[in-house]
């Protein structure tokens, strides 16, 4: 009795620790996509600040 107990906390741990991983992982994917974002968008702006300031310089 005791045996089947001991397995089934066993497989209970490692069940918990599989699902520990696996939402870490996930919420590291979602930060990273996250920061990839943002980075483009500060890109973006820069690109857009670069274009605006070459436009003023022709013109003058």
């Amino acid at each position: 009795m005791s045996f089947e107990w001991e397995s089934f906390a066993v497989s209970v741990i490692l069940l918990v620790v599989i699902v520990c991983v696996i939402v870490l992982l996930f919420r590291w994917l979602l930060h990273g996509r996250k920061k990839a974002r943002h980075t483009q968008q500060t890109l973006e702006r820069i690109e857009a600040k670069l274009d605006h300031l070459m436009k003023e310089e022709q013109e003058k």
